[in-house]
């Protein structure tokens, strides 16, 4: 008689982890463009002793880490042009201000002296890197930030453009009408994929 459980631990030639994102608007984000269709990853679980052993059996938490695991892998080998260890700290100091303070007023000159370049050598530094420009990436990541607030919050279009960097609503719904395609007030009550 089969067994209705899960297979026990132990042993195997392989995993199969899939998943996908469905994009409802705007552009395909640079991290998911530059993954290839397949990844096929070998963990070497044996060099990296505090990685545990993915199994098949397992669910919620644990899985969860497990697909971290494989996510981490994947962003370090595919995204960023290369390795987390090739993104030079001063970059990686711009992206982390970026990230932590969008409403903040920046500039290729004000990113340019968190990362201790000129603004000329922070441009092509950071978009060798990250593989668009800074004003290009910051612009993409307030509006991204903004359509998480229009989905998530009940907060007015006026104060999600001031958390997002924009001077007034008006600006900020230009921007992600540009961006995302549709006004924000669309994109909010639009239904969101399951």
């Amino acid at each position: 008689m089969p067994s209705t459980g899960s297979p026990a631990p132990g042993p195997c030639d392989f995993e199969f982890l899939c998943g996908s994102y469905r994009m409802e608007h705007g552009p395909v984000p640079q991290y998911l463009r530059v993954l290839p269709g397949l990844i096929a990853v070998s963990p070497g679980y044996e060099r990296r002793p505090n990685c545990s052993r993915p199994r098949w059996a397992g669910t919620g938490r644990a899985a969860g880490r497990r697909c971290g695991h494989c996510w981490t892998w994947c962003w370090s080998r595919y995204c960023g042009s290369g390795t987390r260890r090739s993104r030079p700290p001063a970059i990686a100091a711009a992206l982390r201000q970026i990230h932590e303070h969008p409403e903040h007023p920046w500039t290729v000159a004000g990113l340019g002296e968190l990362a201790g370049l000129p603004r000329t050598a922070c441009t092509r530094r950071f978009t060798e890197l990250v593989g668009q420009s800074p004003m290009r990436y910051l612009t993409g990541w307030r509006l991204g930030r903004g359509a998480r607030l229009l989905r998530e919050t009940d907060a007015s279009l006026a104060t999600i453009a001031r958390q997002v960097g924009y001077s007034t609503e008006f600006a900020f719904a230009g921007a992600f009408r540009r961006e995302y395609g549709v006004a924000p007030g669309r994109f909010r009550h639009a239904p969101s994929a399951s």
